[in-house]
Formats: structure tokens, sequence, C-alpha cells
């Protein structure tokens, strides 16, 4: 038997897939962590994700075990345990971009079903009830409030230990959505005081909270880019460049949905040539 548990990141899908193969005595199978595992593989041999044949080369003797500790599960890889690794910002940052390539779900999906084929189990991750178990015995699709998935996932990386200093901004912007109504949308504007990696910290931890942009003016278009590439909240940039040669880049890495053009800057005129070309790359 099968059982298949859908939805959102930070809805509780782990949580829920844990308690009931307890319950029923079934295997739990973690796919979202196996994609993981294979996220760290390629970071760890620094292979560009273009590169099919490095790839293909990598995941040809790959070797991935999953052993039960108690309640919990392991993921050893290459016999060493990754069960933390594979939760870093780095994994997270490239998850997504590695378990779309095609050469990867190919393989992982194969494991998978040889792993669930061969006994009862409750098998939880992104399409699994849709792509890998479609004629899974039982499914369900989990859903939470927003805020609530946004605390989740602020308790899921201080058990990390990574830092955080977003819970008043949640509690704030919870207030401003009670305060403002459902038909008001909220920008986030966020300083210059933070590297890359704090900006990804706080964007991903903020992400679920349906706001209408984040505005980040950083002088780094593929940095930028990294960023926007790692949450679904639209990027807007650019209010503090001057000039052509200033915001092409940014246009050219695609780094944000929304260009900023500070009009008392940059003239009337010129203003108009570089909305020009924001239009050229949509």
């Amino acid at each position: 038997m099968i059982i298949a548990i859908d939805g959102p990141a930070a809805t509780g899908k782990s949580t829920s897939a844990k308690l009931v193969s307890q319950k029923l005595g079934f295997t739990y199978l973690d796919t979202g962590a196996m994609y993981r595992c294979v996220t760290l593989l390629v970071l760890r041999n620094n292979v560009e994700i273009n590169n099919q044949d490095h790839l293909a080369s990598l995941l040809k003797n790959f070797q991935l075990d999953i052993k039960k500790n108690g309640k919990d599960h392991l993921f050893l890889l290459e016999g060493e345990n990754v069960s933390k690794d594979i939760r870093s910002s780095d994994v997270t940052d490239n998850v997504s971009a590695v378990s779309a390539l095609p050469v990867v779900r190919k393989k992982l999906v194969s494991i998978q079903r040889k792993i669930a084929d061969n006994q009862d189990s409750v098998v939880e991750g992104r399409d699994i009830g849709t792509v890998v178990f479609p004629n899974a015995d039982v499914k369900f699709f989990i859903v939470a409030d927003t805020l609530v998935r946004a605390k989740r996932r602020q308790l899921d990386l201080k058990k990390l230990g990574e830092k955080k200093t977003i819970d008043s901004l949640i509690k704030q912007i919870d207030a401003l959505k009670a305060g403002a109504g459902d038909e008001i949308g909220i920008h986030l504007d966020l300083n210059f005081n933070y590297k890359i990696e704090g900006y990804l910290q706080i964007t991903r931890a903020l992400d679920d909270l349906n706001l209408s942009w984040f505005e980040i003016d950083l002088y780094n278009p593929k940095g930028l880019r990294r960023i926007r590439d790692s949450v679904n909240t639209p990027i807007a940039s650019c209010e503090s460049l001057f000039g052509l040669r200033e915001f092409r880049p940014f246009f050219e890495e695609s780094s944000m949905d929304v260009a900023i053009i500070d009009i008392p800057w940059n003239g009337i005129w010129l203003g108009m040539m570089i909305a020009s070309i924001a239009d050229a790359y949509e």
C-alpha cells in the first residue's frame, strides 16, 4: 500500500508523513530529502548543472542509504550521515534547480519506486501523487495558513543553528495586513545593510507571507538574480541606479521582476529610455 502526501513547503508534510508511518508501521520515504542529498552532492563536487554529461557521470555511482534511527531517519550519502547538511541554506537555495533536471528526476524516481514497490510506504514530496506515484492507494494534499508556514520555516532554520531576527518582521507584517485589509498590497524595502546570505535568509523566511514584492537595492546583478531564483515573491530593484550603463547588466541577468527608475535622479528623457530597455527585456 502506498500513501502519498503532497503540498507546499512548510505545511507539515514531513511531520504528517512521519506520524502516519509510525502509526501504521509503514516505511517512511522523504523524497524531498533525497533531492537534497543529490543537491549536496552536486555542490560538493562543483558540478555545473548545465553540464549534463558530468552530472550523469556523478549520478551513475550515486550511493544513498536511508536508515531508521528511532523515530527519525538518517540519510547516508556515500556512507556519510548528511541528515543535517541537507537542510543547510546552500542546499535550500539550489535544490529547486537541481531537482528540476530530467536526469536527476529520472534517477531518483527510479530509486523511490523500487523502495516503495516492495513494502507498505508513506511517501511525501512535491508532485508525489501526480508524477512519482500517480496510482497511490491514498493521496493527501496538505495546505496551511501563510503565517503558520512562515513560523514553521523559522523554527526549522533555528534548529539548524541559523540565528534569525525576523520574528518582529512577521509580527509587523501580520499587523499591517490586519489593519489595511486584504485589498492592500505590502512591499518590503530591505536596505543595504545585508550581504547576499542575509538577504537570502530574510526573503526565504518571509516568502510565504504573500507580499507584493521585496525591494532590494544591490550593486550585484548575479547576486540579485540568485535571490530572485530562491523565492516566489517578486523582486524589485534598481532605484539607486543612474543611467543606461548601470541598468543594463541587471536587465541582461534578469535580476528582478520590477525595475524601479528614480525619475528625479535620472530625469524624464533618460528615464523613458531606461523604461524602453526594461520593456524590451520584459
